[in-house]
């Protein structure tokens, strides 16, 4: 699904999902903090009583009223956990506008009426009402406790508690009992005014409405928020493995025992990991609901789930009592016929399909893009550069492998400073992230660098794909005349970007004349005149014992005007202005440049591959040049520009 991802305020962030799809419309406001133990269950109760009423609605009657108003509008308050974060706020559901008879616009109410529900509650005395208070931390208690009366869930959170003692990702995203017992009105008040003015805010809206519509709605609703100081997110650390296996029993009047295992992960291989879950217990087709619970019945059931911020997969099992230690064998077989690969055709088949359904069923719920997205955003999942550059190079790998042998890859990436980021209201669609991982350098998580340091993606980049087995055999520079303006003032406003040659083989096509330069007059007079005996060129290098043999004196004389060469070798600065393309970034790529590697790295009739197509402008200049062109592009936006520039032939948004 398509998403748009900007800066609203310092700390403040919007994720647009447009569809249309939908006839309800989803906004969703969340603050997210670090989980501390000593703060989670004020956390956990903060929403709750911000829910119990606004200036404007003062109790749950007044808020119902309005909602009633709002076509029966939804606004529900929300506590969770992504990774070693917190997150707490509300979402609403509403009819979409394009539903709603008489053009009436419920966007601008609902954003409002959030905006209210955070930043302006109902209070007595200058804090929140005391009857609020009393019954939310009441209720709150009562959810702590009764968590246990869901043996399941239980075992599967006194699990993770267990493996994690000590780590965040132990805590529960309620806190525990103690902590509630403990919480005081003054205490949270003044928990609240910090979350305001220092926790993270990510906003996320689903529906019909335009991204311009949407965030001048959101910016007016969340107007008054203060920002002072706000804090980064608690990175996700990778869980520490243990080299001895710990063991956990509890005793309780049940029927059903339940068994929990968890295992740490040694590779940050995603996609391994993920695929080797699904393989073990992730899906219906799984060694262990098939094996262990089917074949054998050693369980009531049986699944496995794979935590990727710490990198651990967890096992949950209910068992007969007798059976604990054939189940925990079963389990432990079935893991190691994982991991050595004991698989058939049909399993994997069934995992990869598992896994695609799942992507694929994602775009159909509102609610669980919501939560995917605020996952990526509250655990630090945007990339680290090492990350991004891995990534790339796996796609530059492909290429590699499909590139005949005296073929060139010309890279053009721009760099990025730590800690700065996209900044502002301007997102770019293709690139929602920014276009060499902005998103990076926002985490300010980059080994080596402070704050507004220079990262080096190119040449991480560029050494990452020499390692893979690429010939680097040239480093442009791309010179811009008109580059974007910068307000820094301690360091140049950049003007340039890197293009690198890169090579498959040792000997490959290079069409040096097709892109020569035209000879400089002050050249072409010294070839006319040569060099005299008397020159100064004459003399040794001092040294080197010889004379510098370029402009070495002639034996033949002068030149002949018809023997005098007219053009030069290309040299490796270009001075190439960006130029405008209606619908794609305001500073594109330039035809001029795309043109200019092609001719010097393909043959007419050859086939030029590019896997960021974007609005298409390789393939435009491919086209101009008697090439054929693959673009490879995965936003649709995009690939419409693409063939309405290029003029469709051969283009497929499939």
């Amino acid at each position: 699904m398509e998403r748009t991802r900007i800066q609203l305020a310092d700390g403040v962030y919007l994720t647009y999902l447009p569809a249309r799809k939908f006839k309800t419309s989803l906004l969703s406001a969340q603050f997210v903090t670090p989980l501390q133990q000593e703060t989670a269950s004020a956390y956990a109760l903060l929403p709750a009583i911000l829910r119990r009423g606004t200036v404007r609605y003062p109790d749950l009657g007044a808020l119902s009223a309005r909602l009633d108003r709002l076509y029966g509008a939804s606004v529900d308050y929300t506590v969770r956990k992504q990774g070693e974060n917190q997150c707490v706020g509300f979402v609403a559901s509403f009819i979409d506008d394009s539903y709603i008879p008489g053009g009436e616009q419920l966007l601008e109410p609902v954003a409002e009426l959030l905006g209210e529900l955070l930043c302006d509650p109902v209070t007595e005395r200058g804090r929140f009402v005391t009857a609020y208070f009393e019954g939310e931390k009441t209720n709150l208690i009562d959810a702590i406790r009764s968590q246990v009366n869901d043996k399941r869930e239980y075992a599967y959170a006194r699990l993770l508690r267990e493996m994690c003692d000590g780590e965040p990702y132990g805590i529960s995203r309620l806190g525990d009992e103690a902590g509630a017992e403990k919480l005081q009105m003054p205490k949270l008040h003044a928990l609240y005014g910090e979350l305001l003015a220092t926790a993270r805010l990510e906003l996320f809206y689903c529906g019909s409405a335009s991204l311009e519509r949407v965030r001048e709605a959101l910016a007016a609703a969340f107007a008054t928020l203060p920002r002072d100081g706000i804090r980064d997110i608690a990175p996700s650390t990778p869980h520490p493995a243990r080299t001895e296996v710990k063991r956990v029993e509890e005793a309780m009047d049940v029927t059903q025992g339940k068994l929990g295992m968890g295992f740490a992960c040694g590779s940050d291989d995603y996609a391994a990991a993920l695929m080797g879950n699904t393989l073990f217990g992730g899906s219906s087709n799984s060694k262990l609901f098939l094996n262990v619970r089917e074949k054998l019945s050693l369980c009531y059931y049986a699944s496995s789930a794979y935590h990727r911020q710490k990198r651990l997969i967890t096992v949950s099992s209910g068992i007969e009592f007798q059976n604990y230690q054939k189940a925990y064998d079963e389990i432990m077989a079935q893991l190691a016929a994982v991991q050595a690969g004991r698989l058939e055709d049909w399993e994997l088949e069934g995992a990869r399909s598992t896994l695609l359904n799942a992507y694929a069923s994602m775009g159909d719920s509102q609610g669980k893009l919501e939560n995917f997205y605020l996952g990526q955003a509250a655990t630090g999942q945007e990339d680290t550069p090492e990350q991004y550059i891995d990534r790339l190079t796996a796609v530059f790998g492909e290429l590699y492998r499909v590139l005949r042998k005296d073929g060139t890859l010309w890279l053009n990436i721009a760099d990025t400073y730590c800690g700065t980021g996209n900044k502002g209201g301007y997102a770019d669609p293709k690139n929602p992230k920014g276009r060499t991982g902005q998103r990076i350098a926002r985490n300010s998580r980059v080994t080596g660098c402070k704050q507004k340091d220079l990262i080096g993606i190119p040449w991480l980049l560029a050494f990452s794909l020499r390692e893979q087995g690429w010939y680097l055999r040239s480093d442009i520079i791309w010179q811009k005349q008109n580059p974007m303006p910068e307000s820094c003032k301690d360091r140049p406003t950049r003007c340039y970007e890197h293009i690198f040659l890169l090579s498959k083989e040792k000997k490959y096509y290079y069409d040096a004349a097709a892109i020569a330069e035209p000879l400089a007059p002050t050249t072409a007079e010294r070839y006319r005149r040569a060099r005299s005996t008397n020159s100064k060129y004459t003399l040794e290098i001092p040294g080197q014992g010889k004379v510098q043999g370029l402009n070495r004196p002639r034996d033949g004389g002068y030149y002949d005007d018809a023997l005098m060469p007219t053009t030069r070798n290309k040299r490796d600065v270009w001075l190439i202005n960006t130029v405008p393309y209606k619908g794609a970034h305001f500073a594109a790529f330039p035809p001029k440049l795309a043109e200019t590697c092609i001719l010097a790295g393909c043959p007419k009739g050859g086939i030029v591959i590019d896997p960021f197509f974007g609005s298409g402008t390789t393939g435009f200049a491919a086209k101009s040049l008697d090439r054929h062109y693959i673009g490879i592009e995965l936003n649709a936006e995009y690939c419409a520009l693409a063939r309405a520039r290029i003029g469709g032939a051969g283009l497929s948004s499939s």
